[in-house]
């Protein structure tokens, strides 16, 4: 049987962060075997043009040298429950990959 789409981008995400894919666990683990991440793989057909759109913004609007990523914050809720958009090649570049050499594996 072939291996689905969300398989595949779980297994090759957790690679890129220098994890290893769990396989189907539900709801009561995260997708990957990390020393310090919790990651959950998400994969959609589209992802929303808004957020798509926010982050060339905040791409756009960097400066030199500095991480551009999207703060969404929910009107009514608290600050610290808002969430943080930043590209993954951003993340692995700013900060690592568990020690896997960078490669498109």
């Amino acid at each position: 049987m072939a291996d689905a789409l969300w398989k595949r981008s779980e297994r090759k995400i957790c690679a890129m962060l220098g994890g290893e894919r769990r396989g189907p666990t539900g709801r009561d683990e995260s997708d990957c075997y990390h020393d310090w991440l919790a990651v959950e793989v998400k994969t959609r057909e589209v992802m929303p043009a808004y957020i798509k759109e926010w982050m060339e913004q905040a791409e756009a609007n960097a400066e030199a040298g500095k991480l551009p990523l999207v703060v969404w914050h929910e009107k009514g809720a608290r600050y610290d429950d808002a969430l943080v958009y930043v590209r993954l090649s951003d993340f692995r570049e700013w900060f690592g990959d568990g020690g896997l050499p960078f490669t498109d594996r």
